[in-house]
């Protein structure tokens, strides 16, 4: 892990709380966080090294940090059903809407990697 690929992930995430708390409060800080982030990334036309290091450093641990929300909806048993309901249309639709795209930008990804 490198100290400029962390301090831009870092720095990613604070300006988008930043943002989140003078203009955006509806959106959490970190998902606006990540699309200034692709945003950049995307003008620049490539991943620095030493990005790519960190993230793929930090990738490891995508597990344990995944583990809390897991625990959170399995310990939320005390629900009132409209909540159930909710909960579960909520995961539903995010399953939905991330596999489809998931796999496009797979196939994308091959595709691009195919033509260099």
């Amino acid at each position: 892990m490198t100290v400029p690929g962390l301090l831009i992930l870092i720095g990613s995430y604070l300006m988008g709380a930043v943002i989140s708390l003078w203009w955006l409060p509806e959106i959490p800080g970190a998902v606006i966080g990540i699309l200034l982030l692709v945003a950049v990334l995307s003008l620049l036309g490539r991943i620095p090294d030493y990005l790519s290091r960190t993230s793929a450093t930090l990738l490891q641990y995508l597990p344990l940090i995944l583990a809390v929300p897991a625990l959170g909806i399995v310990s939320a048993d005390k629900l009132p059903p409209p909540q159930w309901l909710g909960l579960i249309a909520a995961i539903t639709l995010s399953l939905l809407i991330t596999v489809p795209f998931c796999g496009w930008l797979l196939q994308r990804l091959i595709q691009r990697r195919k033509s260099k």
